[in-house]
This record gives structure tokens, sequence and C-alpha cells, in this order.
């Protein structure tokens, strides 16, 4: 394996000039130093397209250079030399994971190494097998289709890819702190059924053995639908279950669908606000909060706004698990202060004083940064 893995380097660096992968892929990184901070998130798909490109290339090189033969005379089992292709693939496109890992790490300086590692993988391994299926087409239209999933990527970056949750490879980079371990399933499933359409497909099996394969095959595709059937139906035993409870200070908080510690959350930041909001002499008069998960993005523009103020009720509606982190997550100093009607110069001074209290280290990250223009 060592040998013939030497072999394949040797003709993607001499022949498919692979550096020229790499140069391409530093010049991706160096964009780092022109974007705002801010602006970084829209990158990280172009990693992927940098992922696929060169697991494409690497597929195609044993047949544009008649290594098909030699390949074969490992013999090696199909699905071994299947395995044994895409750790190639991930071996080659490490260089992209790592200057990923270094272009996230500027973005969630806060976060834990081992998440972001792991929203990473997902990334690589969904790029790698989306690759393999695809090199069943032609090489250009193969390379299309790469470009062109990874543009949409790119386009529908935010909430909209709440929408596409389970075939989003890019969903957890808006919130590595809180992965959707939902989507990380889908992306496993999803994973594993394209490597068995490659080896279905772009293998001449004996009758017996295909028949066994797609047998197999269907299994996976029906453990990958199984993931948003059961989301649809969790989702409608949620609406019958009855509300839990949490005293958090003096505010009565009521939730359903997200775990305890994140309802305590809620309530926390909410009753710090409120403390700020009055000691500018400002009541916004909540006795309660009602937390609903919904499992669906809602419609209209304002997909970044899930707070509504009914009488002395506040109702929080996240659809995602973003609306959980405060600093580059959600904005939720800007709508409750939207909620209590609060005089921009006014706003300005409660969020920068809130930040500077931190009291519960929610804003950890936007303390250190020294950011406090929240307030908009």
């Amino acid at each position: 394996m060592i040998r013939l893995w030497f072999l394949k380097l040797k003709v993607l660096w001499r022949s498919e000039h692979i550096w020229a992968f790499y140069m391409g892929l530093f010049m991706l990184y160096l964009t780092k130093f022109v974007f705002f901070i801010d602006e970084l998130p829209v990158t990280i798909p172009l990693y992927g397209l940098f992922m696929s490109t060169m697991t494409l290339v690497i597929l195609n090189s044993p047949k544009r250079y008649h290594m098909v033969h030699m390949i074969r005379l490992t013999n090696w089992n199909p699905i071994r030399r299947t395995l044994q292709s895409w750790l190639f693939s991930f071996f080659c496109t490490l260089p992209a994971s790592t200057l990923l890992f270094f272009t996230i790490r500027e973005i969630f300086k806060d976060t834990p190494v081992y998440l972001l590692m792991f929203v990473i993988f997902g990334l690589s391994y969904f790029a790698i097998s989306f690759a393999f299926v695809i090199s069943l087409l032609p090489f250009k239209m193969a390379i299309l289709c790469s470009v062109s999933l990874y543009m949409v990527l790119t386009l529908m970056h935010g909430y909209k890819l709440e929408s596409v949750r389970y075939v989003a490879p890019t969903l957890n980079f808006m919130y590595p702190d809180y992965p959707d371990m939902i989507n990380m399933l889908s992306i496993f499933f999803l994973g594993i059924l394209m490597l068995a359409i490659y080896c279905w497909s772009g293998v001449d099996w004996p009758r017996r053995q295909k028949k066994i394969l797609l047998f197999i095959l269907m299994i996976i595709a029906a453990a990958y639908i199984a993931v948003p059937l059961g989301q649809i139906w969790n989702g409608r035993h949620l609406a019958n279950e009855p509300y839990q409870k949490v005293q958090v200070n003096n505010i009565v908080v009521q939730y359903k669908g997200i775990p305890h510690t994140i309802a305590t959350r809620y309530g926390q930041v909410v009753s710090d606000i409120i403390d700020e909001l009055n000691e500018h002499k400002i009541n916004p008069n909540i006795a309660q909060i009602i937390i609903t998960r919904l499992d669906h993005v809602p419609k209209g523009t304002q997909l970044e706004h899930i707070l509504k103020l009914e009488e002395k009720t506040l109702y929080i509606e996240p659809y995602s698990n973003k609306f959980y982190e405060f600093n580059y997550g959600y904005n939720i100093i800007r709508d409750m202060l939207e909620l209590s009607e609060t005089d921009h110069q006014i706003g300005q001074q409660i969020t920068q004083s809130l930040i500077s209290k931190n009291k519960h280290h929610f804003f950890d990250s936007l303390q250190r940064r020294g950011l406090s223009e929240t307030y908009e």
C-alpha cells in the first residue's frame, strides 16, 4: 500500500501538477487577510471544492495513465481498494483541512479545538465521498457538478442552510460550539451511501454479489431517509408534549425541544438584559419566557429575529443551534432592545455595559475582542 501511495504521489506531482492545486489553496487561505472576520465563513465551501476536485483528479489518474491493471494486480477486494483510495484522498487533502482549521480558528477563537476538528472532518468526509460518486460521470461533467454544488452552498451560507439541513456539510460551521448532531448523522449516512453507489456502479461485480451490494445500498439509503422522517415524527410528538419549567431569578422559563441548560441560558441572559434595562429606568415588564424549538425555517425575511413579546410573556422560537450562542451566533441584545423600544444611544450604553460586566460569561468572545457594536 505504501509503495502504491508513493507511486500515485509521484504521478500526481509530476504529471497532474498537484502543486498548482496547493498554490491555489494557499491563495484561498490568504483571503483571510483581505476579508473581515464576519466575511470569512463565505470561503468555507471553497475548501470543500478543493477537496472534491483533488479527489476527482486522484480517481481519474489511474485511467489517464493506464494504471488500472497495475492496481488490480494487488488482488485487493474492490471495497478495500475503494477504502484505500478514500484514505489516500484524505491524506492528499489534509493541507486543505489544516488551512481551513487556521481560518475558522480566527473566527471562533474561544471554541474548543476538538469541536473545530469535528466539523472540519465532517466537511472533508462529505467532500471526498461526494467526489467518489460523481467520478462515475465523465471528468468534465464531474467537475461541473462539484463546482455547482459548492457555489450553491456558498450562496446559501447562513440561515438558509437550515432548509437543507440533511444535505449541507457546511451547516455546523455556523455554530461549532453547538454542533447539530442530526446534520452530522445525515452527512455520515449520505457519505456511506455515495461510497456504496460508487462501489456498486463503478465495479464489475458478479451478478450474485451485485445483488447483495444493492441490498446493502438500499439499507443504507433507508437509514439516511429515516433521519429526516424521524425528525418529522419527533416534531409532531413534541407539539403534544407539555412544557417543562425552570425558575431563573424572578422569571419562569417554560421550554420544550431544547436542553435544560439552553433554557437556563436563555433565562439568564434575558434576566441580565432586563436588569440592565431597569438600571436605565426602562421596564420591559416580562414575567415569563416560553421557548419552543421549531423544526422548520420560518417564512419571511426576518430570519435572524426569534423573539416576540405579548403582554408579559416573551416568546423565543429558535430553529437553529446558532441561536444558542450570543457572540457570533444570535444577537439577542439587539432584539431585546428593539422589543423594549430603547433609544439608540441608550441601547449602545446598555450593550457596552452588558458586555463589560459579562455576568454569566455569555459574551466572552465579544469582551475579549473589545466589540460592543451588537446593537444596530
